[in-house]
C-alpha cells in the first residue's frame, strides 16, 4: 500500500506542476486580451509619427534571470532586459522571453498595413499592460527611438504612435513589440538580487533577439550553474558571469541607489 501511494503521488506531481503553469499562462493571456482591447481603441486615433531627437544612453543595460526558485509565478523562468531609469527611485525592465499567441496583426487589426503580420506580441511584464514598447535592431537609429546599446534601439509610447511607427517599417524581422513591463523601486530590486531571486548577466543583441526565446532562460541558468562551480573552485567569473552577491551587483544598481538617496 505504501508503494502504491508513493507511485500515485509521483504520477500526480507533474499534473500539479502542469496545472500551475497553465494557471500562470491563463493569467497572462487574460491580461493581454484586456490590453488588446484597450490598445486597439487607442490606436484608432493614430496620429502621424514625426521624427524625434532622443538622447542616447551610455549605460549598458543588463539582464535579470529568474532563479529556479523564483516565488512569483508571473516571473518564473523569465529573463528581463533592464532599461535606463529616468524616474528614480523607480526602475523598470522588459521580459524578453515570453512570446504570446497574439500577433501584431491581431493587436492592430484595424491597420491594413499591419493586420497580416504574424510576428508574436510579447508579454513584457505585469505593469501598464496597455503601454506598448518596441525593441529593434538596426544599423542606424530609427526615428523616435533611443539607443540602448550596440545596435539595439527602444521605443515606448502611446498605442497610436507605436502603430504609426510599425506601419512605416519595411520588415519586422529584427523588431519585437511588448505589452507591459516589470517595475521595482531601487531598494526593492537590490533586495531581491541579494536574496537570490535574480541572477545577473550582461545583455547582448543575440540574447534579446534570439530566434528561440523559449530556450533563453534554461541556457542562462545552465551558465549560472557553471559559474557557481567556478566560484567553488576559486575561478573568478568573467564579465559575463552571474552573481547574486552584493559585491558583484551591476554598476547601474549601485548608481541608482546612490542617486535615489540624494
Amino acid at each position: 500500500m505504501r508503494s502504491s501511494t508513493s507511485e500515485i503521488q509521483a504520477s500526480a506531481a507533474p499534473t500539479v506542476t502542469q496545472r500551475h503553469r497553465s494557471r500562470v499562462a491563463a493569467v497572462r493571456t487574460a491580461l493581454l486580451l484586456l490590453a488588446t482591447i484597450l490598445v486597439n481603441s487607442a490606436a484608432l486615433n493614430a496620429a502621424t509619427l514625426t521624427a524625434q531627437e532622443l538622447p542616447d544612453t551610455t549605460r549598458t543595460p543588463f539582464l535579470l534571470v529568474a532563479s529556479p526558485d523564483m516565488p512569483d509565478p508571473l516571473f518564473q523562468q523569465t529573463v528581463i532586459l533592464m532599461l535606463p531609469s529616468s524616474e528614480l527611485p523607480i526602475v523598470a525592465g522588459i521580459v524578453i522571453n515570453k512570446p504570446t499567441k497574439m500577433t501584431l496583426g491581431q493587436l492592430f487589426s484595424h491597420s491594413p498595413a499591419i493586420r497580416n503580420q504574424a510576428q508574436s506580441v510579447y508579454f513584457g511584464g505585469p505593469v501598464d499592460l496597455t503601454s506598448p514598447a518596441i525593441l529593434m535592431r538596426a544599423s542606424r537609429a530609427p526615428d523616435a527611438t533611443t539607443r540602448l546599446f550596440e545596435n539595439v534601439y527602444y521605443m515606448s509610447d502611446d498605442a497610436a504612435s507605436v502603430r504609426a511607427f510599425l506601419e512605416h517599417q519595411e520588415s519586422d524581422k529584427d523588431l519585437r513589440l511588448f505589452l507591459g513591463r516589470a517595475q521595482w523601486t531601487v531598494d526593492q530590486l537590490h533586495s531581491e538580487i541579494i536574496s537570490g531571486a535574480w541572477v545577473v548577466t550582461a545583455a547582448s543583441p543575440e540574447l534579446v533577439f534570439s530566434p528561440d526565446p523559449g530556450s533563453i532562460w534554461q541556457k542562462l541558468v545552465q551558465q549560472a550553474k557553471l559559474r557557481e562551480i567556478e566560484w567553488n573552485f576559486g575561478v573568478v567569473p568573467g564579465a559575463t558571469g552571474f552573481s547574486a552577491s552584493a559585491t558583484a551587483l551591476p554598476a547601474s544598481v549601485g548608481a541608482w541607489r546612490q542617486t535615489a538617496s540624494e
